[in-house]
């Protein structure tokens, strides 16, 4: 369990809350992050416009570009990876979304025999939570991909890109242009704890984000953090019924709490 004070905190931070994020990988309470400040600008300043909050000069509205990058997975199939890591422990999660109200949910710890899956399917949420002594099934009230995972995305879009010094490059790739992105601030004064703070995203011509990594230092605890999503399969992922809720819920009707001892 020497994974949990670390990783739980940064969990914690980087998904339940809504409008914040301190990505600071310690338990305080987290602080209120404002988006960076655009200044005012002249005509031509930031270059030519590439997407909303994005110009081939700098991130000129990071607000703008989330809500453009949260446009593009709207109402779309796709598959999520994300993985973070700090204090020598890891975490992994997958996402993968046929619908709003349809989608499945794997997070696992790298050691220490913790994970988690879910599986929704319209207004009911099939839970299979892996703990050391064991392994526990629940029932519960389902909520929109979006606000189960996905818009943490957004909120790191627009917390994240828009710190600090950014630069854009156009780039060529296998399934086209998109533009890579850099940010990097020595210490965000609006982030606790955070130091030498970078981040990497590539954003698609649409506006869509497909990919971030960020990293930064956390001097109090003497670690790095880091942190990174992507998008795959978009418009191709379909989501089925996983065998550990056949089983348990032949009928999709259970809704008893049960811990056993093997896994199902």
């Amino acid at each position: 369990m020497a994974w949990r004070p670390v990783l739980l905190a940064v969990t914690a931070v980087l998904v339940v809350t809504a409008g914040c994020t301190t990505l600071s990988g310690q338990s305080a309470e987290p602080t209120a992050v404002t988006p960076a400040p655009v200044p005012e600008q002249t005509p031509g300043e930031n270059g030519r416009s590439l997407v909303p909050g994005l110009a081939t000069e700098r991130v000129v509205d990071a607000e703008a570009l989330a809500a453009a990058h949260a446009g593009q997975v709207r109402n779309r199939s796709y598959t999520l990876s994300m993985d973070w890591a700090a204090a020598g422990q890891e975490r992994e999660s997958l996402l993968r979304v046929e619908n709003e109200r349809r989608y499945r949910y794997r997070s696992e710890t790298a050691t220490g025999g913790y994970g988690d899956r879910s599986f929704v399917d319209g207004g009911t949420r099939f839970s299979r939570h892996e703990r050391p002594l064991g392994v526990e099934y629940v029932t519960g009230e389902a909520v929109p991909a979006r606000e189960r995972v996905s818009g943490l995305t957004r909120r790191l879009v627009r917390n994240f890109l828009g710190v600090g010094n950014s630069t854009v490059t156009v780039r060529e790739g296998e399934t086209g242009r998109y533009y890579l992105v850099r940010t990097t601030h020595p210490e965000p004064p609006s982030l606790d704890d955070v130091h030498d703070f970078r981040a990497r995203a590539r954003v698609d011509p649409t506006g869509l984000v497909r990919s971030m990594d960020l990293a930064f230092r956390n001097p109090r605890q003497n670690t790095t953090v880091r942190y990174s999503f992507e998008y795959t399969a978009l418009d191709e992922t379909a989501v089925d019924r996983p065998t550990w809720v056949k089983q348990v819920w032949p009928n999709a009707t259970g809704g008893d709490r049960q811990r056993l001892s093997d896994s199902g």
